[in-house]
């Protein structure tokens, strides 16, 4: 259920507390912001609130202020939600200093997902990913303790192969969190 009155957008789910998002002056649009999951709890567990990325130009002037730099972004971004997907992470490996970084700028509480990187899944389907595996999770390891999922997103034609399956489990560490699309 959506309300706008008195420069204020009024968002008040079913069931939910209301929330109130105040205006942009210019676009009208609501600058978002959401209360953290120490305040959210769903059957006593807290609900941890975030997006997939977080480095969206079209987000400034509506969730980032224009005063705040792009370089801050991530700080800011901390501030408002408690977990992120790094979703370009299927694209390209992070760097070792661009996790460092992550982890030094966000609080002990945040949640980092990633999505596994399509050497993995696209290109070696797999199989004999090895090397490309323990690669991409050494780059993650300063995030472990804050890493809620790694999500394994499989490629839409690859046919169920059991063997193939049970291959590519026999080879993940227990110490991360995966999760298959």
């Amino acid at each position: 259920k959506f309300k706008v009155a008195s420069g204020q957008i009024q968002v008040r789910p079913k069931n939910c507390p209301t929330f109130y998002y105040p205006l942009h002056p210019v676009t009208s649009k609501p600058f978002l912001h959401f209360p953290h999951s120490s305040r959210i709890q769903l059957l006593g567990l807290p609900i941890l609130l975030g997006t997939s990325g977080f480095t969206y130009d079209h987000w400034k002037g509506i969730f980032y202020p224009i005063s705040i730099p792009k370089k801050k972004w991530f700080e800011f971004y901390c501030s408002k939600f408690d977990t992120v997907e790094i979703n370009a992470s299927f694209y390209k490996i992070p760097t070792l200093k661009a996790v460092q970084s992550w982890d030094n700028r966000s609080p002990p509480n945040f949640r980092f997902s990633f999505k596994m990187s399509r050497l993995v899944t696209h290109v070696k389907k797999l199989k004999n990913c090895t090397n490309e595996l323990k690669w991409f999770l050494s780059v993650l390891e300063p995030l472990m303790p804050k890493i809620s999922a790694i999500l394994v997103q499989l490629p839409p034609n690859l046919k169920f192969d059991i063997l193939r399956l049970k291959g590519f489990l026999d080879i993940l560490p227990d110490s991360y969190p995966f999760v298959f699309e």
